[in-house]
């Protein structure tokens, strides 16, 4: 299955993506993880597209041939999905499915705009509130020491790196975002509870 790359005028700027799949089938956005980016999920949006899905999945900001100028908390990320979004599908519900980084993008939008989102499913990151109760476990911190090393990069007021999709195939430009997700269980449970059933 093809997909063509387009481009969306968002307010940070034009944002690149591939879509495909079916034009009049569920709208359906994958957000990609670190390091990765669009080609690297290829099988797997060509197999949501045989399934009957419309599906975009966007280089998120930081990435370049999207914006790479910051800022990169999960306001602003998630400003972006949603700018997508009301975009892309202004009149219907999208599926929002996230892995890594963008599964925590994907806990964000059920959250602040729930309206939006018709299911979400989140891969290779737990519930926000299961993830930070794990963080005091020795083993789960060796897991996921480098998401510390992107503060102390901040910290220690080092740029982000200038990569592009010609110098690796990551195409990686910046760092995660910091804004607090500890949001409510309650919040948690009757957004998402509601947006994410099995696809």
């Amino acid at each position: 299955m093809e997909f063509e790359h387009v481009t969306f005028d968002l307010p940070h700027g034009t944002f690149h993506a591939l879509q495909g799949g079916d034009p009049n089938g569920q709208p359906t956005i994958v957000l990609h993880g670190f390091p990765d980016h669009p080609p690297t999920a290829k099988p797997f949006l060509a197999e949501l597209g045989r399934r009957g899905r419309h599906v975009v999945a966007p280089w998120l900001r930081g990435y370049a041939p999207s914006p790479t100028a910051g800022p990169f908390d999960f306001a602003a990320l998630t400003g972006d999905v949603l700018a997508l979004i009301d975009r892309w599908s202004p009149e219907r519900p999208v599926e929002l499915i996230g892995h890594d980084w963008g599964a925590l993008i994907t806990y964000d939008a059920c959250i602040t705009a729930p309206e939006r989102i018709e299911r979400a499913v989140t891969l290779a990151i737990p519930h926000p509130l299961t993830f930070m109760s794990r963080l005091t476990d020795p083993a789960q911190l060796r897991r996921s020491w480098y998401m510390g090393l992107f503060h102390c990069r901040e910290a220690a007021g080092w740029p982000p790196p200038a990569i592009s999709p010609s110098s690796t195939a990551s195409g990686v430009s910046g760092r995660p975002a910091s804004r607090s997700i500890l949001l409510s269980r309650r919040s948690y449970t009757s957004t998402c509870g509601r947006v994410c059933p099995r696809l």
